[in-house]
């Protein structure tokens, strides 16, 4: 039995490439075989929607991610300070229900991982603010630019 190896280098540049292997054996016999794979070493792009640094949240608010990569994206992962809250792998929006979490300030972060493992993530500080104070009541401030100074509070 007579063995052989061959030693080559394979592109190193994004795109689809073809491997093309022929063998010929000792008595002449040939086999060929092609094989197509894709490099990707570039990370994902994205255009994020309902979310920005120092956004304020209550209630239930809905983020929209619009990924992009030319060879496809695996999934987009949610998460706030550190803990995952989802994990999608198509129609990436997200409804964040804030009134999970106590009010004050959290880093919320996206990923964006492609179908070669690149990733793409964006932190984003965010204040959730769900307890609304007296001064923030819309009648509060109605009543006393009519002169309503004396408002009885009832707990």
């Amino acid at each position: 039995m007579i063995a052989a190896s061959t030693k080559f280098n394979l592109p190193s540049q994004d795109g689809q490439h073809i491997l093309h292997i022929k063998a010929v054996d000792i008595a002449g016999n040939v086999r060929q075989e092609h094989y197509t794979f894709i490099i990707d070493n570039t990370a994902p792009i994205a255009e994020f929607y309902g979310i920005s640094d120092n956004i304020s949240f209550s209630g239930t608010e809905t983020i929209r991610v619009s990924p992009n990569d030319e060879y496809g994206i695996d999934y987009v992962s949610y998460s706030v300070n550190s803990e995952l809250l989802s994990t999608q792998y198509s129609n990436f929006i997200y409804q964040f229900d804030t009134t999970q979490f106590p009010d004050g300030s959290y880093d919320f972060t996206i990923k964006i991982v492609d179908l070669a493992g690149n990733f793409l993530m964006r932190s984003y500080k965010v204040k959730i603010v769900n307890e609304i104070t007296l001064w923030e009541q819309d009648w509060f401030w109605v009543a006393l630019s009519f002169g309503l100074s004396r408002i009885a509070i009832i707990i």
